[in-house]
């Protein structure tokens, strides 16, 4: 409107337009290819498996300058800021729901993916879970995804960083409160100067299905990652039970400038005794230091919703958390389970009673893993912690455990 406005009543002005100038205001995909997107905004929803992938791997857009996803608060930030209203069901009906934030109710975008709830049974806390999990899902990859386009495409701007107002779902990636949803540490790691993506079709597959993964490390300012000069990527598929579907390692020397492909790992999708499967990326040093890790989850669904066998894993239930014994302000998360532990997420108070905030949270272990997580608080130790996921629950066992 103010273009038009410009070209009419000051004809010899130069106009430059805001952002997304177009010429499309957001990319559609039958318009891939004929040059139409340059800055352009959204999508703001995941689109599933396999829409949101084939999207964002046909992608043209030269500079995403406002792509986003909802994702709900976390469970206790939804029960304690509810005053006299009902948390569930977290429906359009909900004036809890309607009022924190209409545009975003996750009822139906959750349901789609990860099939039916109840409306008269309180599942939040798993309800959200699904809620969060889509988020960081569906941004990572469309960061991942616009970043292995580079240089033609030229960036990309998640909206938004922080929550002004307590919604109880909504794109921020940082909730009311300042704490970090799942995304947030998702986009860390997609946004890092040395980073191993994985480029796929779909995250659900029946058994026998091809699966194909093409990975790329991306490798910023290479100058700044010294004594890194190279790396060596692997690729390794693992079942529930950590044993090894398919495995590649890929030589990175020196380190690209910018994105570049290193191959592919593909391989036949078993029959699972559990109906989920993870590809681990890691990009090592020469010494052995870990570079960068990422890991992704998929679903051999056999015909139900592409991430509805989240909802009922086997329970890893030997999850331990204590400290670890060369600082006090890092954490040693071991699972002992004969099943791997999936997006465990950890809250933690320090001494002084405020929450912290851990360097990565999230995380997914296999059978006998163990990751040690620094955290970030005003006092020097952890009063409180716990920790839970789609099959896994751990309490900080604590100094003297």
């Amino acid at each position: 409107m103010l273009a038009g406005l410009v070209r009419e009543l000051d004809p010899g002005r130069r106009f430059l337009p805001a952002s997304a100038s177009g010429p499309a205001f957001c990319a559609d995909a039958r318009d891939f290819g004929r040059g139409l997107h340059h800055d352009v905004h959204g999508p703001w929803l995941y689109a599933g498996s396999p829409g949101h992938y084939a999207f964002f791997n046909g992608d043209d857009a030269l500079f995403r300058s406002e792509t986003g996803t909802p994702g709900a608060s976390r469970p206790g930030l939804l029960r304690a800021l509810r005053g006299r209203c009902d948390a569930w069901p977290p429906t359009a009906d909900n004036p809890y729901w309607t009022h924190r934030g209409s545009w975003w109710v996750p009822w139906e975008a959750v349901g789609e993916s990860f099939g039916p709830w109840r409306r008269d049974e309180d599942e939040l806390e798993q309800f959200a879970r699904c809620s969060r999990f889509l988020q960081k899902e569906s941004l990572r990859y469309s960061a991942e995804a616009t970043r292995r386009r580079a240089p033609q495409a030229s960036g990309f701007l998640v909206w938004m960083g922080n929550e002004p107002f307590p919604n109880n779902a909504n794109t921020s990636v940082l909730e009311y409160d300042g704490m970090p949803k799942p995304a947030y540490y998702a986009l860390k790691k997609a946004f890092a100067p040395l980073h191993v993506s994985a480029r796929y079709d779909r995250t659900d597959y029946r058994t026998g299905d091809a699966f194909r993964a093409e990975i790329h490390l991306h490798a910023e300012y290479a100058e700044a990652l010294h004594p890194a000069a190279g790396a060596v990527v692997r690729a390794a598929a693992f079942d529930l039970g950590g044993a090894l579907l398919a495995e590649r390692e890929f030589a990175a020397f020196p380190l690209p400038s910018g994105s570049a492909p290193l191959g592919a790992v593909a391989f036949a999708v078993p029959e699972l005794a559990e109906p989920v499967f993870l590809l681990r990326l890691e990009a090592a040093a020469l010494d052995g230091r870990t570079l960068a890790e990422t890991t992704y989850l998929y679903t051999a669904t056999n015909g139900s919703r592409a991430w509805e066998p989240l909802r009922s894993l086997p329970e890893a239930g030997a999850v331990t958390i204590r400290p670890a014994s060369r600082s006090d302000r890092e954490v040693l998360v071991s699972n002992q389970s004969s099943v791997a532990a999936v997006e465990l997420w950890m809250e933690a108070e320090d001494e002084a009673g405020r929450p912290v905030r851990f360097a990565d949270n999230g995380l997914t272990l296999l059978p006998g893993e163990c990751r040690t997580v620094g955290w970030s608080g005003r006092s020097g130790r952890l009063s409180s912690l716990r920790a839970e996921g789609f099959n896994a629950r751990a309490e900080y066992l604590g100094d003297h455990a």
